[in-house]
């Protein structure tokens, strides 16, 4: 099976991810259309943005498996002893990059889900003042 087939390269994840965060970063209007159609923007952008964070996880743990073995590979032919604090702190830094993806995929993710929270209580209040009006 070719799972990388089916992965968004990083340049990919970063150009969807300014995309879409421009469409979260509208303002909500009180207008019951085009809330909807803000709401079906927030809940495909929910949909995409999580599938790129699995993508950029991909990513990033495989920047970390190579950047560990070759930062091991280091330490030993240095004959240096570092304690795995140390490591891990060495190899967070040098991959940087990938989590930075992983970082703006969750907010994105987690951004879109508020977004699309706040547009179904603003429909459902809309409607609690259209049944109150009849």
């Amino acid at each position: 099976m070719d799972i990388q087939a089916h992965i968004l390269n990083k340049e990919q994840i970063l150009e969807n991810l300014a995309m879409y965060h421009s469409q979260i970063d509208e303002q909500l209007v009180d207008e019951p259309t085009r809330i909807i159609e803000q709401l079906t923007i927030a809940e495909s952008v929910m949909v995409n943005s999580g599938k790129m964070l699995a993508d950029a996880k991909y990513w990033l743990n495989d920047a970390m498996h190579s950047d560990t073995i070759s930062t091991l590979k280091e330490l030993a032919k240095q004959n240096k002893i570092v304690t795995s604090t140390a490591v891990n702190k060495i190899i967070n830094s040098l991959c940087k990059d990938e989590q930075y993806l992983v970082d703006w995929c969750d907010r994105l993710n987690r951004s879109a889900t508020h977004r699309a929270d706040l547009a179904r209580s603003i429909i459902s209040k809309q409607k609690a003042e259209m049944q109150n009006r009849i």
